[in-house]
């Protein structure tokens, strides 16, 4: 399989199958999840919500939890998700990176253009379906305005829109039982600042 875009590094759990690739991780409890989250807060680095310390250590913490039920790594989790509308929402990289390093599941991106992406999704070595996302689409549901990211970066937000509508088609035992969508579609087709990261990220690495 070709022309994917880099991602984030997958820890690999009891019960999702996981490439060779294992990242350390020094957060093994619920305990050392809270101390790292607490760390993470008082360090000053940046989260989605901004505010008190407490409140930033609480959204580090979920989005830890969450990222742990998916097999990935505390700085990876807190990078990659984002708190919307009190429910977790992972990056498009976030969720393309669970599918690569996925033993059962797997993906081509065979389309790529500023007008439209595809993408092929596979289950142990046979197709299972494509998803199709276009600009076209994108124009019907609202989702381009003018200076917004579908005019800066139409290749990373196709790509983002029809990986997550096929990896829940295709290969939906990747998010556990959570809901794959991007940050941007769970606020409603609004612009989310992980959705231009991704866009940055995609760009970068062409």
């Amino acid at each position: 399989m070709t022309d994917k875009p880099q991602a984030l590094a997958v820890v690999p759990s009891d019960t999702t199958p996981r490439r060779s690739h294992r990242p350390q991780s020094l957060v093994t409890s619920y305990r050392d999840a809270r101390s790292f989250a607490q760390a993470y807060a008082v360090s000053g680095l940046k989260t989605s919500k901004g505010g008190a310390v407490e409140i930033r250590a609480a959204e580090a913490l979920v989005k830890i939890e969450a990222g742990a039920e998916l097999g990935i790594g505390p700085m990876a989790a807190i990078t990659a998700f984002h708190v919307i509308e009190g429910k977790p929402a992972l990056s498009a990289t976030g969720w393309a990176a669970l599918v690569d390093g996925s033993d059962v599941y797997d993906y081509e991106v065979t389309a790529h253009t500023d007008e439209v992406c595809e993408i092929q999704f596979f289950k142990g070595g046979r197709r299972r379906g494509a998803s199709t996302f276009t600009m076209k689409d994108a124009r019907r549901a609202g989702l381009v305005r003018k200076g917004g990211n579908w005019e800066k970066y139409p290749k990373a937000m196709l790509f983002a829109r029809a990986f997550t509508a096929g990896a829940r088609a295709y290969c939906p035992a990747v998010g556990m039982g959570m809901a794959i969508y991007t940050p941007e579609e769970l606020e409603g087709c609004l612009f989310y600042t992980s959705d231009a990261a991704d866009a940055r990220l995609w760009v970068d690495l062409r």
